[in-house]
């Protein structure tokens, strides 16, 4: 009955040092993710952690052992309310720049880096033709209540090139509109500009 114990006691003790000298390695899917602007991206174990070849028991324990930290930081929009305040809200995805993911394992720290890239131009959206009387002066046209433009990112002012343009000859021209947002993707388009005849001015006569 001792040479019993003692054989499973041998027995159990090699299974743990077997055990122990047995867990899985950790090994990344990738070790550099590439996120677009606008997209959500939550790091998790099963996005970043290879477990390919394990068996379910090793997945377990590298799911339970992992420690997993990142600095990614969302994107805040201020907003203005009714009533005057100002408050914030999560947009939902990472603004752009570089970050990195932590891994902790055992004894062991891995990086994965994170870079968030805006690479989609603002929409442009303006008329096929504007009409605009004879004589206009254009510096002064509300072309911007003509001319839409919309992005994710902080848009600068939408800009329009003219230079074309004899406002004092009717005709049909071609201008051009551009807007560029915060992160340098630029947005062109053309459209039309007919300059229109003003009316003469009509001539009254009183009879006597």
């Amino acid at each position: 009955a001792m040479c019993v114990v003692v054989a499973l006691i041998i027995t159990c003790g090699g299974g743990i040092i077997y055990s122990l000298n047995k867990t899985p390695s950790l090994a990344l899917k990738k070790e550099k993710f590439t996120v677009e602007y606008g997209k959500p991206f939550n790091p998790t174990f099963d996005q970043l952690v290879d477990t390919e070849g394990l068996n379910e028991e090793d997945k377990h324990y590298l799911q339970h052992s992992v420690k997993i930290k990142s600095n990614i930081e969302n994107e805040v929009e201020t907003i203005t309310n009714q009533d005057g305040t100002i408050s914030q809200k999560d947009r939902g995805f990472a603004k752009v720049g570089d970050y990195k993911i932590t891994l902790t394992y055992q004894n062991e720290v891995v990086t994965v880096k994170v870079k968030v890239k805006d690479t989609v131009s603002p929409e442009l959206n303006a008329p096929d033709n504007i009409e605009i009387i004879q004589g206009t002066d254009l510096a002064t046209f509300d072309f911007k209540s003509l001319i839409i433009a919309t992005d994710l990112a902080q848009l600068n002012d939408v800009q329009i090139d003219y230079s074309t343009v004899d406002i004092n000859t009717p005709a049909e021209y071609i201008a051009k509109a551009s807007v560029e947002d915060a992160n340098k993707n630029k947005t062109e388009k053309e459209f039309k500009i007919t300059v229109i005849a003003s009316s003469p001015e009509v001539e009254t006569t009183t009879e006597i």
